[in-house]
């Protein structure tokens, strides 16, 4: 057996060994939560939750004659204290109300599918907040390209197929959305590493602050540097490349949303989330200098400027995770240099 024989075969072993870990994993987090009484569903289904909370509020709001600042993007936008963002607008004599509209893994994608809604509700100004996360790949290579031929079998295919024949006595459906589930999976984990760090209890779930259409742990509060570099060790993060902007969906979706505000009158403010100095010393300067590339492309093509708040604040003990600025017992440096942004703006 020649070498190249022998590297191929470990990769496929490798290759096997991933998505059977993978599998496992998910399987086991799937039941679990099952056995302890929760209702598997309602977790998948808080982002769902969010987006139809903000439908409602758009429905209930297209006569309003009030000003009206709208945060959108990830969950990445959570920690955006709607009350004292509003505060230093007054005090600057900038009279508006703030709407703190986050949607936990949002993407552009996502967001364009109520952007008509969001319009109707007539904002002056919308800030919208974007990550590397937010157009890097998602999707097999196949998917965006129909030329793409993928040289290996289609996971979806397999699974739904071969496995739940396989194994039909058994509630497989959580298959139907490994992606979700996973991240679920991750988060719990997430969860669970927190409380292991400093022993915490549960806390009911709040609004963090008027005008939000999400509820956040009171727990959300900032880590040491020591539990925050733990907690990047066990988590990690994902940089998948970003690829060719004319087949990237959240590039072409991202592109129609500020299209449609600008269409509308409506001012748009873009800004790059925070992130701590862990994941950013994890991304790779290819994938750094992709994004860079990218906002530039925007910044030319939509006469914006784009704030960079990436690594501001990377050094700063902030953080609820590797990539989340803590919603509570914060400095609200986050917030204050948002609300400064947006007065530069509207001065401008």
């Amino acid at each position: 057996m020649n070498s190249s024989t022998k590297i191929s075969l470990y990769a496929i072993c490798s290759l096997i060994l991933a998505f059977s870990i993978l599998i496992t994993v998910d399987f086991f987090y799937y039941y679990q939560l099952q056995n302890d009484g929760k209702n598997f569903s309602k977790i998948l289904d808080i982002i769902g939750q969010e987006k139809i909370a903000q439908e409602k509020f758009f429905s209930e709001h297209l006569e309003s004659n009030t000003n009206k600042i709208f945060l959108i993007g990830s969950s990445h936008i959570k920690s955006l204290n709607t009350t004292h963002i509003q505060d230093k607008l007054s005090k600057n004599n900038q009279d508006f109300d703030v709407y703190n509209l986050a949607i936990g893994a949002d993407t552009p994608e996502e967001r364009l599918k109520n952007l008509d809604l969001l319009i109707l509700s007539e904002p002056n100004i919308v800030v919208y907040g974007i990550a590397y996360r937010d157009f890097m790949i998602q999707s097999l290579p196949g998917q965006l390209d129909n030329e793409y031929v993928f040289p290996l079998p289609d996971p979806n295919f397999f699974f739904n197929t071969q496995i739940k024949d396989l194994f039909s006595n058994y509630d497989l459906d959580f298959m139907e959305n490994p992606k979700l589930v996973t991240l679920t999976a991750l988060k719990l984990f997430e969860n669970d590493l927190k409380k292991s760090l400093r022993d915490e209890t549960p806390n009911l779930l709040v609004y963090p602050y008027p005008n939000t259409f999400f509820k956040e742990n009171e727990n959300d509060v900032p880590l040491t540097d020591f539990e925050l570099k733990n907690m990047f060790f066990a988590v990690g993060a994902t940089f998948n490349p970003i690829g060719d902007y004319n087949k990237n969906v959240n590039v072409i979706s991202f592109k129609k949303i500020i299209n449609k505000l600008q269409e509308n009158d409506i001012k748009t403010i873009i800004f790059t989330t925070p992130q701590s100095k862990y994941y950013l010393n994890a991304m790779s300067s290819s994938s750094k200098n992709t994004f860079e590339d990218l906002l530039d492309h925007l910044e030319k093509n939509f006469n914006v400027k784009i704030y960079p708040l990436q690594d501001k604040y990377q050094n700063l003990e902030i953080w609820s995770d590797p990539q989340h600025v803590a919603i509570f017992n914060n400095t609200q440096i986050y917030s204050n240099d948002i609300a400064e942004i947006i007065l530069n703006e509207i001065e401008s």
